[in-house]
């Protein structure tokens, strides 16, 4: 029997970077530094399903793995990143508020981190202190961990149910959470929709034809324009906590970029690869860039009127400061994942002996 060799999918990792270029960029600086109205930002908010939707199409080339296998390489390639980067960020929180505690609009004072605020860093909560700047993005960790781990489990499920049952059965569960037919907590929900659009990615990437998506382009380009013109649809009020409505909106802007994306082929380019191999390290370490940027901005980016000259001033900022620190913090990384596998591999020597 003759092995199927995966190969990489180079246009699926240039779509990594292309969204995690918009998430860093432009959805955090049009909310972080106020540059778009609100219609803009509910437009633009559907970059974490299509994260999880990417993540999800990555699963059909990658090597199968065992659950313990599997939490194992997430633990190194999630939750280890999370740790080294707590380091300096308290370290540069505390020589903040040391130099200059008052800076624009904030305020930062180590000594007011409060013990709970420590444990929620080191479990990844969510929930952010206002004493360090611009650190609310770091709820994704934990409902991408859960789900990476839980697919090789749902792979077990999918032997014994078709992918259209499952599909339903997700959404099901998702409406079911929306209309509280059973209360969830916010972890849950976030688990419960997300993992619906990273099965989305791994059932549909790459196995629906071209002339079906366009087919679905009307409806999904009909359903957006309805929901933010004339419903009167937040994004942002329907994400913080998720209801269906959310699911119903980034599933049309899915169906829009797929026909978009059918279209047009990425070029390589290096800008890209390295925010495609580096994109979560950037990610965690962004709040050091964007308050490098409101630090040298917050007295003349609001001076300016036209909010899309400066939305594009911001975007433009943050893709060239982002795609520079990522070289101080990849070697960075290196180094302490260098200093800890020594460690590891010193103490498995020593127990062997």
């Amino acid at each position: 029997m003759e092995c199927k060799v995966l190969t990489r999918d180079s246009q699926l990792d240039l779509y990594r970077a292309l969204i995690m270029i918009y998430i860093v960029c432009w959805i955090h600086g049009i909310y972080w530094f106020d540059t778009a109205n609100d219609v803009v930002k509910s437009i633009s908010l559907f970059e974490m399903p299509i994260i999880f939707f990417i993540a999800g199409a990555s699963q059909k080339l990658s090597k199968p793995k065992g659950v313990v296998q599997t939490i194992r390489n997430r633990f190194k390639r999630v939750l280890l990143p999370w740790y080294i980067f707590l380091v300096p960020l308290l370290l540069w929180v505390l020589t903040l508020s040391y130099f200059n505690p008052d800076l624009g609009k904030f305020h930062i004072d180590f000594w007011s981190l409060h013990t709970t605020e420590i444990l929620k860093l080191l479990v990844t909560a969510g929930d952010h202190s206002p004493q360090i700047p611009f650190l609310n993005y770091n709820w994704f960790i934990v409902p991408y961990f859960l789900i990476a781990c839980s697919f090789p489990i749902q792979k077990k499920i999918l032997k014994y149910l078709r992918p259209l049952i499952y599909m339903i059965l997700l959404l099901g569960v998702c409406l079911a959470i929306s209309n509280e037919v059973f209360p969830a907590h916010i972890q849950v929900k976030n688990f419960c929709y997300y993992n619906t659009f990273f099965m989305m990615g791994f059932f549909l990437y790459r196995n629906i034809k071209k002339q079906y998506i366009l087919a679905c382009l009307p409806i999904s380009l009909g359903i957006m324009v309805y929901m933010i013109f004339w419903g009167g649809y937040k994004t942002s009020v329907h994400k913080f906590p998720l209801d269906f409505s959310f699911l119903v909106y980034c599933t049309s802007a899915i169906v829009v970029l797929s026909a978009l994306f059918s279209y047009i082929k990425i070029g390589y380019n290096s800008l890209l690869n390295d925010w495609n191999k580096n994109g979560y390290s950037i990610y965690l370490y962004q709040c050091f860039t964007a308050f490098f940027f409101y630090s040298v901005s917050y007295s003349w980016l609001y001076s300016i009127d036209s909010l899309i000259l400066r939305s594009i001033i911001t975007f433009l900022s943050l893709l060239i400061i982002n795609s520079l620190f990522s070289l101080l913090v990849v070697r960075y990384n290196n180094i302490a994942m260098h200093i800890i596998n020594s460690c590891v591999n010193a103490n498995i020597n020593r127990r062997k002996r």
